[in-house]
């Protein structure tokens, strides 16, 4: 059995997610016959909720079809697949149910019955499949309600674990949120993500977390990024008394961020790094660049590393050659969170920040607790 495990981020190649609506099961096994010719062992692949559950009473038979059908190309090929039911939020854009809000996710009975619906629906279509994973409850669901308190969002958290728990047989659940929890005490404690999941799903971009603000991608800042917020992670695991798999569930980086070799280099060195300090599974953002036709952010375009036409671009190369290097490793942490991140306490959790709009909300990241324990771990490092 693998002890260290390495995936994809599944992005359609021909019809990004918008694939769900308009189905080619033949597209759909081409992309996986290049994804498993990587080597990986996994994908997480993204539901998109409204598409799925046009009305509250009603979840649509022909794409509970179409997902037992990726299912079985996708066992086919020897990939396992978590699957992020309520999405939601995905590649800048917002995906809910006519008549939801945001807010309502998380705060409203109706809702939260509806979203049950949909979920056992999933569960009774492909929840006996033995390389369905599990669920993440949605992707980076934070971002839809990121001024909710704390004590509000871990509650939901809670309710639906309470639901799906006794449904699941042994298959995970966990809660992809961004890195807004952990630098800047949004929507879900520290506590509640370490304490009530299956892992510890962390999303470490160099951009977002503001790494790339006075570090080159290939720089100290990027490249320990993983390693860093892996870290802090076992060091909240810990002080729940459990131990428990973390996960980096997203990491990538774009054309815009670094020329090819510093992008090589991002990669070449995070993923060793981040082995080091504990981390166990890796899940690169994203398999498929995202077709010009469509209308993204730019920087959406080229994550990929394959092309749309499944051919495989030079970092799928270095990906592939991890997975040869490392999959088979026992994992190991030989320093502890309390030695790599000198001066933490046992009731370290991020400064509560307002979430701003645009650039600040990059820039803001520097006024936060987790942001002045990056630094003090950064120094730690040889020839810091």
């Amino acid at each position: 059995m693998k002890t260290i495990r390495f995936g994809l981020n599944y992005v359609p190649s021909r019809r990004w997610y918008y694939c769900w609506n308009d189905w080619n099961g033949s597209e759909i096994a081409e992309d996986f016959d290049a994804v498993a010719a990587l080597g990986v062992d996994h994908l997480r692949v993204q539901l998109i909720w409204p598409y799925f559950q046009p009305n509250p009473t009603y979840v649509s038979p022909a794409h509970l079809r179409r997902l037992e059908e990726l299912m079985t190309l996708a066992g086919e090929r020897g990939l396992d697949v978590q699957l992020s039911a309520l999405t939601g939020f995905l590649s800048g854009y917002r995906f809910l149910p006519s008549d939801v809000t945001p807010d309502d996710v998380f705060v409203k009975e109706d809702v939260f019955s509806q979203s049950t619906r949909y979920l056992e629906a999933i569960l009774n279509a492909v929840g006996q499949r033995d390389n369905f994973l599990g669920f993440d409850l949605g992707n980076e669901i934070n971002v839809l309600s990121p001024e909710l308190p704390l004590d509000t969002g871990d509650a939901w958290g809670r309710k639906m674990l309470d639901f799906l728990r006794p449904k699941m047989q042994g298959k995970w659940v966990v809660n992809g949120v961004d890195h807004n929890p952990w630098f800047n005490g949004c929507t879900f404690s520290t506590r509640h993500l370490a304490a009530d999941y299956d892992a510890v799903c962390l999303h470490a971009w160099p951009l977002f977390t503001g790494c790339l603000l006075d570090s080159k991608l290939d720089g100290s800042r990027s490249i320990h990024l993983s390693a860093f917020m892996t870290y802090m992670a076992r060091f909240a695991v810990a002080r729940t008394g459990q131990s428990k798999p973390i996960w980096i569930q997203e990491f990538g980086c774009s054309s815009e961020w670094g020329d090819l070799q510093q992008r090589e280099s991002f990669l070449r060195q995070s993923v060793p790094l981040a082995i080091r300090a504990g981390a166990t599974w890796f899940t690169w953002w994203c398999s498929h660049d995202v077709n010009r036709q469509l209308r993204f952010s730019t920087l959406e375009y080229d994550l990929g590393l394959l092309t749309v036409d499944n051919q495989p671009k030079p970092l799928a190369g270095i990906y592939r050659d991890l997975i040869s290097e490392y999959s088979q490793s026992s994992p190991h942490a030989p320093i502890s969170p309390e030695e790599a991140l000198p001066g933490i306490d046992a009731d370290f959790a991020p400064r509560m920040l307002r979430r701003l709009p645009g650039q600040q909300w990059i820039e803001q990241n520097r006024e936060s607790t987790t942001w002045e324990l990056f630094n003090r771990f950064l120094k730690t490092l040889p020839n810091a």
